[in-house]
């Protein structure tokens, strides 16, 4: 038995030490790809390749599509890619396309990178098209929304390098390899339970919510928070919070407040530690922060966060009051009526 934990030890021991295993590169010539003006023909869009910046090679931003015939969402992406793309970045960018309606080859592409960004689909379908540029992909409506075209042209502008093709090829299996929980900016720091792509950023501007005061506690400062990716906000959901924001000046206690529409929307605890006041939250908006060095432990904020009873819930003290008065008064009455049917007896 000895000699077999010993075994034992030594193959869970060569496990954990056995070097990650990366998916292995893609074979790109497996796959039929379109250029630009082959997928404008399918979509039957015109336009001028023959005096334009636009090149289906070179060292530029790549963005990776994958389209369907007759898909209109796929004629609206390539429209905003002739009327946006082609008129602002034509010298910053190249397109490669796949139609994956009569290539079910092409369909296989598309399932590892889909897997690489962690979006495999479960039923095997896809939403059209699926667009993917930088650390990011999306499918379907998503890829035609405002928030997303604005994105890739952030992206293009910015020059990046990521290929996801290249990414696979230098041995990075997973988008989760690159993925961050901890961002900062001007001093603030944001932690997520969940990870976000490396090219998501903090950004936080102060803001003035003075005209917001919070019982027993003074104003100190006010932030909007938010999580960037590419110039656009990213809405952030389905994740834990946590926020550090610098102070300038040292309270007894704290109070965070979120702000929504003007007002103050709730009110959270915090903690403060060497001039950094942090607390929990699920959400990014605007947060305003107040100090106190009272003692808050009946303080009416804490009041005001008590809900009162429902109607079927315990009874209040005033309640229960009333009751023994309703029913004394029955008692009485009651009572009266059978005084009164006596003396007709008589």
């Amino acid at each position: 038995m000895g000699k077999l934990r010993i075994i034992l030890a030594a193959v869970f021991a060569a496990v954990a030490i056995a070097p990650k295993v990366a998916a292995a590169p893609i074979d790109m010539s497996k796959y039929t790809s379109e250029t630009l003006e082959e997928t404008f023909t399918a979509e039957g869009l015109t336009y001028d390749f023959a005096h334009s910046d636009y090149s289906d090679s070179g060292d530029k931003v790549t963005m990776y599509v994958f389209r369907m015939d007759g898909c209109g969402r796929c004629s609206n992406f390539y429209n905003f890619v002739k009327d946006s793309l082609l008129a602002q970045y034509a010298d910053k960018f190249k397109i490669v396309s796949y139609e994956i309606k009569n290539n079910r080859v092409n369909f296989g592409l598309l399932n590892q990178l889909a897997e690489f960004y962690n979006q495999k689909s479960a039923d095997g379908g896809y939403g059209t098209p699926v667009v993917i540029i930088g650390d990011t992909m999306t499918t379907g409506s998503d890829s035609i929304s405002d928030a997303r075209k604005q994105e890739i042209i952030n992206i293009i502008d910015s020059g990046t390098d990521y290929d996801v093709v290249e990414e696979i090829a230098d041995g990075i299996d997973n988008i989760n390899d690159s993925m961050k929980t901890v961002f900062s900016d001007s001093g603030a720091t944001l932690m997520t339970t969940m990870p976000y792509y490396r090219s998501h950023s903090l950004r936080v501007t102060p803001a003035d919510s003075s005209n917001l005061g919070l019982d027993r506690y003074e104003y100190v400062a006010a932030y909007d928070i938010d999580l960037m990716n590419n110039g656009v906000v990213v809405p952030v959901s389905n994740t834990q919070l946590t926020i550090s924001l610098p102070v300038s000046k040292a309270y007894k206690s704290y109070k965070v407040a979120y702000v929504d529409g003007g007002q103050i929307s709730e009110v959270l605890d915090a903690s403060y530690n060497n001039g950094v006041v942090s607390f929990n939250t699920s959400h990014l908006s605007r947060y305003a922060v107040y100090g106190t060095n009272d003692d808050t432990s009946t303080s009416t904020v804490a009041q005001k966060k008590v809900p009162s009873a429902p109607n079927s819930g315990v009874a209040t003290k005033n309640e229960a009051s009333m009751a023994v008065t309703n029913l004394i008064a029955l008692t009485v009455m009651i009572s009266l009526g059978l005084i009164y049917k006596k003396s007709k007896q008589y």
